[in-house]
């Protein structure tokens, strides 16, 4: 898989928590796409560094939301003797890189809702503090738009996530219970 390739840039829970090349790509045009595109549509009238500020700061938050989804998986591993060599974020992502297959129907199932429920937690999370900001000023408002864009990805990975298809954690969460 993915082990040993990119840079380590933190240690985690003793899971060392790696970058891939092809990780800064995705962060350069997810940034430019939000710069350019989604906050601007949400936002009128802000200067263009700004745009970039946020755009970058929203998709910096995508992947530590990613990060946080893997970290799920990868601590139930650990609780479930399960060798784990590190994470890895990369271009599709993040992975947890285990170093063997569950044993069990029952320690997959539980590795897979770790970490496939903490993007449902983060979205319902974001989408709480979305609601509870009071939209009076322009910090408000970029706030607002900032914690609206973490709700609806993280609720999108959720159910991305959920397909049935290996391996993806609906499809891991299938086999489980097969």
């Amino acid at each position: 898989m993915l082990s040993g390739k990119g840079f380590k840039i933190a240690t985690v829970f003793g899971l060392p928590i790696r970058i891939d090349p092809t990780w800064l790509i995705v962060l350069a045009l997810l940034s430019w796409t939000l710069a350019m595109g989604y906050l601007p549509s949400r936002l009128e009238g802000l200067d263009t560094g700004v745009y970039w500020i946020l755009g970058f700061t929203a998709a910096l938050l995508l992947f530590v939301s990613v990060l946080l989804h893997e970290l799920g998986h990868a601590i139930v591993a650990t609780r479930n003797k399960i060798p784990v060599r590190g994470i890895t974020l990369f271009m599709f992502g993040g992975v947890s890189e285990l170093s063997d297959e569950p044993t069990s129907p029952g320690a997959e199932a539980r590795v897979t809702l770790a970490g496939w429920l903490i993007s449902a937690a983060l979205a319902v999370v974001f989408y709480a503090i979305y609601l509870a900001i009071p939209r009076e000023s322009t910090r408000a408002l970029v706030a607002s738009a900032l914690f609206q864009y973490l709700a609806l990805v993280n609720a999108l990975l959720f159910v991305f996530n959920g397909i049935p298809g290996f391996p993806l954690d609906g499809g891991r969460l299938l086999r489980a219970l097969i």
